[in-house]
């Protein structure tokens, strides 16, 4: 019998089959799905992630889906006896989608089939692949046909998204070992589960267990609720060997669950899978590609399954059809790298989950309410974000976190160690001789880089050339689209692709890593901006300013004796790089400082160095009790004012116009709090101790002064401490000669002298910053 042709073959009808057909179908081409089961059928992986509603809405699929009215998955709980992490979907950094759901798989992957089948996509179930050979043009699938009979395809190309089926990873030898230890599942679904009420009915539970194991609630619209426990074969041995005795014993050992789950009925028998951890050798070969399960399977622990399936299957699907118009495809950069990006993210998840680092961030005594959601994003499924630090470097990022939450957890003395693991960073020369010229000559260019990087993304070339995404810009494309003439922007893009913002492949231009971060990354935007509007020119007379203690490039921006006497009159664009600069490191520190500053209940708090009244703010709305007093220069108490008059505070706010550097200007005294926030930075040490010895008068009987800095030395990794550092030369050369961001030792040694005391102190609140909290000696 002659061959029936296809553009497309498709094994398996899951989440990733129905995506990667409604794709292709979208896009003309003959599609069949072969699938060897018949639908619906009961298969595990119950709980999506708000990613896959991107996936869903982009092949036309969510509104069937919707339809459906699902329980709405609104974020994850993770417990460990009385230690509770709850993460929100509303809460995470980026726009994402701030729900999923819920879905017992039977009725959901029959939903998507059938809609794409309506489509017009041909399914064939019952239909297993037994043979398949591939020429130089097309494959040769062989089919088992539900009569028995055999069914012969040809396809122009096979994409696999057979799940656990792994179709073509058993008939090509593509089979690989996972990495991960054999772990194995038991669950079921049950009916008596007291749920939670209101938008916390919606979130997964994930409750810790001994020996490394855990347990799962996954509750769906229907009254069922899906249970499960993961862990080691040695685990599961130490009860009994009955699997729904098994099951409910673990279950009530754990105190969440025995009183979320003690009235509990089973609906079916626990099913078991052992060692559902699995890899593969390779992800695509001439005529085929592999997606979802069928390419690698970590770990149900963060529900990555079905949005890994989807997204791998949609990406095949596309990058398919490219092929198929008769364009250049290069596989591993347009598809195995981008899927194993979101692969490896999760890998590092799972990897820290397991050796306890993310559980040591969980449930950390101070969580930074900033890096949370970020890692919240990454747990939503948007793990191809490379913005987000926990995404792009996540084993990095995790493990670096896990120490900070580590060191914070200990006593305070152990406070000192953070210092001095900082300063390991700069302890030894580990650049190779090489490595070291090139980055010589680096330096010797840095004017030419900078400018280069501030043009290319201010001119939107850089937001041009990412939406191009993998397919990349020629040049003349990139000249349509710009106002540079074509000379101007030829020399630029050169430079670029020195610097390393973009590679180069077949005249065409595409964006790498480094381009994205001085594109996105809201932390580079801010120190460049800074640095081109304030400090730029005015770094030119570095070299005198060092030898007269005088801020010699300030006449650059103007004739004042400090920048802060001529903050308020800057020119609208500088003024605002210096705020969104001041305000980035600061806005990030204080939610996570507002509950050690209000611990002691304070009635009466003075803002030292209150500038725009943002701290102000964040208090009065903390504390409906609370009377603020700004002090600040007069000209920058208008800022204050202007804040409290627009929310609403002016009733409960005083202002102080006071001169830190006159000694004879006194601060009003009586305060139960003084606060001050990146301002002592910007003082020399002698003023320093003598603003410290006028805030500890003004301290009433038993109040407390709180301060909140950076300090070089207790950053989390070198590029911050890097940071720190190049900014001190900002106060030298522009705000006031004699200044910095100060090594914490020196600012212990100022207090010290000023007659006070550091009863409390904490690094890395709001990722970046030190809370000192002192009393009078």
């Amino acid at each position: 019998m002659k061959p029936t042709e296809t553009d497309v073959l498709i094994i398996g009808a899951g989440p990733a089959g129905a995506v990667a057909a409604a794709s292709l179908h979208r896009d003309g081409y003959r599609t069949i799905v072969v699938e060897k089961q018949h639908f619906p059928r009961f298969v595990i992986g119950e709980s999506l992630l708000p990613r896959t509603m991107d996936l869903l809405k982009e092949v036309g699929l969510l509104d069937a889906v919707e339809a459906k009215n699902f329980i709405h998955k609104t974020g994850a709980v993770f417990r460990r006896g009385k230690e509770i992490c709850d993460f929100d979907f509303a809460n995470q950094a980026g726009d994402g989608w701030k729900y999923t759901y819920h879905v017992p798989r039977a009725e959901f992957d029959k939903t998507l089939a059938d809609t794409v089948e309506a489509l017009g996509v041909e399914i064939l179930y019952c239909h297993g692949v037994s043979e398949v050979n591939f020429t130089d043009e097309h494959a040769e699938v062989a089919l088992d046909q539900p009569d028995g009979s055999k069914r012969n395809i040809s396809a122009k190309f096979v994409l696999d998204c057979s799940g656990y089926g792994r179709v073509l990873p058993r008939l090509l030898d593509l089979e690989a070992p996972s990495s991960y230890p054999v772990r194995e599942s038991l669950f079921t679904h049950v009916t008596g589960d007291k749920r939670p009420t209101g938008r916390d009915e919606g979130k997964i539970w994930i409750c810790m267990q001994k020996d490394g194991a855990w347990i799962w609630i996954i509750p769906f619209s229907n009254g069922k609720t899906s249970v499960g426990v993961v862990g080691m074969p040695e685990f599961f041995a130490k009860y009994p060997s009955d699997p729904e005795a098994q099951l409910r014993e673990i279950l009530m050992s754990e105190p969440n669950t025995a009183e979320r789950l003690a009235d509990m009925q089973t609906v079916f028998l626990p099913q078991r899978i052992k060692g559902f951890a699995c890899s593969v050798k390779k992800l695509f070969g001439p005529q085929f590609a592999l997606a979802g399960n069928a390419t690698e399977f970590l770990d149900p622990v963060f529900s990555s399954g079905v949005t890994l399936a989807m997204e791998s299957g949609l990406r095949a699907a596309q990058v398919t059809a490219r092929q198929l118009r008769g364009e250049v495809v290069n596989w591993q950069a347009d598809y195995g790298d981008y899927v194993m990006q979101g692969v490896n993210t999760f890998r590092a998840y799972v990897t820290a989950w397991y050796d306890d680092k993310f559980p040591t961030i969980l449930f950390a005594a101070q969580r930074n309410p900033g890096v949370m959601s970020q890692i919240c994003s990454g747990l939503a499924g948007y793990v191809w974000n490379k913005a987000n630090p926990y995404v792009a470097q996540a084993d990095r990022a995790l493990r670096a976190l896990a120490t900070i939450s580590t060191t914070a957890s200990r006593a305070p003395q152990a406070t000192a160690s953070v210092a001095s693991e900082t300063e390991n960073f700069f302890a030894t020369d580990e650049q190779s001789a090489f490595d070291a010229k090139c980055e010589a000559q680096r330096i010797a260019f840095a004017p030419v880089v900078f400018q280069t990087c501030r043009i290319l993304r201010d001119s939107g070339v850089l937001e041009l050339v990412q939406k191009s995404s993998e397919h990349g810009l020629a040049l003349a494309e990139i000249v349509t689209a710009c106002t540079l003439p074509r000379y101007g922007l030829k020399v630029l893009m050169e430079s670029g692709l020195g610097i390393g913002l973009f590679c180069l492949n077949r005249d065409r231009f595409t964006l790498t890593k480094l381009g994205y971060f001085m594109l996105r990354d809201p932390m580079t935007r801010v120190n460049m901006d800074v640095i081109h509007d304030i400090c730029y020119r005015g770094l030119f007379d570095l070299d005198k300013s060092l030898t007269t203690g005088k801020p010699v490039g300030l006449k650059t921006l103007g004739d004042w004796p400090t920048f802060y006497e001529g903050l308020s009159a800057l020119p609208p664009h500088a003024q605002q790089s210096w705020f969104a600069f001041d305000h980035y490191y600061s806005d990030q520190a204080f939610p996570a400082a507002l509950p050690l500053v209000f611990a002691d209940k304070p009635k009466t708090l003075m803002d030292v160095g209150g500038n725009t009244g943002r701290w102000a703010l964040q208090c009065l709305k903390h504390d409906a009790d609370v009377r603020i007093t700004i002090a600040d220069l007069p000209r920058q108490l208008d800022f204050s004012r202007a804040t409290m008059k627009q929310n609403g505070y002016e009733s409960r706010v005083d202002f102080c116009g006071v001169d830190m550097l006159d000694e004879k200007q006194p601060l009003p005294a009586g305060h139960d709090a003084i606060w001050m926030s990146q301002f002592l930075d910007c003082f020399s040490e002698a003023q320093i101790v003598s603003i410290l010895r006028r805030a500890s008068v003004a301290l009433g009987e038993n109040g407390r002064l709180h301060i909140m800095e950076l300090f070089w030395d207790r950053q989390p990794n070198k590029t911050a401490a890097f940071c720190l550092q190049q900014t001190s030369l900002y106060f030298t050369a522009i705000a006031n000669g004699n200044s910095q961001m100060y090594h914490s030792k020196d600012l212990l040694r100022c207090l010290a002298e000023a007659g006070l005391e550091v009863l409390e102190q904490r690094d890395q609140v709001g990722q970046f910053h030190t809370w000192l909290k002192c009393k009078r000696a």
